[in-house]
């Protein structure tokens, strides 16, 4: 079976990656623009300010590209064998999604619930409780997986391949994608867990 990927789609994540893209745009140019005066102008006085002005918009750069790839890294999965994530890529701030991965032939379960913890059931300093896709294993154990900024097109679609990739492997596992849509829609703008 071929690997599908869902990635975080939602109109508001869209915006503001958009806004990330424009910002790193602008950075080159802002970059390009300083290292073309600083080597224009022979003035050590107004060089002085060029070259840290160089220096600031240089380290934007990858500081920019990192908060892009937080949105490009640790897609949901739906692997020949498993549901997955390999978690996200923070570095400086805590992380929400922790790797987490079920084989299709364990699930026993799936709901879709707001929770204003990370993915491990772990304390984390969210404004507003996080949709997350929980599947309930055999053996009573509960794997969270992040909806946030996705769209509601894209969690349907996780749902359907889901339910077919369950099936194909012998498992009758019920899966009302119907119900568990308009529990996302609802977990999507919830304030209380």
């Amino acid at each position: 079976m071929v690997t599908k990927r869902f990635f975080k789609t939602s109109w508001d994540s869209l915006l503001f990656q958009s806004l990330i893209i424009a910002a790193l745009g602008l950075d080159i140019y802002a970059c390009i623009v300083s290292t073309h005066n600083v080597m224009v102008k022979n003035s050590i006085g107004e060089n002085g300010i060029g070259i840290f002005a160089m220096i600031v918009f240089y380290l934007g750069i990858p500081i920019i590209i990192y908060l892009e790839t937080t949105f490009i890294f640790g897609p949901i999965k739906l692997e020949s064998t498993r549901i997955c994530t390999n978690g996200d890529k923070r570095v400086f701030k805590e992380k929400i999604q922790y790797p987490a991965s079920v084989e299709y032939t364990d699930i026993k379960g799936v709901t879709i619930i707001p929770i204003r913890k990370n993915s491990n059931g772990g304390s984390a300093q969210l404004a507003r409780p996080i949709p997350y896709l929980c599947v309930e294993t055999k053996k009573g154990k509960k794997v969270r997986f992040g909806l946030h900024f996705m769209s509601t097109r894209t969690v349907q679609k996780l749902l359907v391949g889901l339910h077919e990739r369950c099936l194909k492997f012998n498992n009758d596992t019920d899966i009302n994608v119907e119900k568990l849509i308009n529990d996302f829609s609802e977990a999507r703008w919830a304030t209380k867990e």
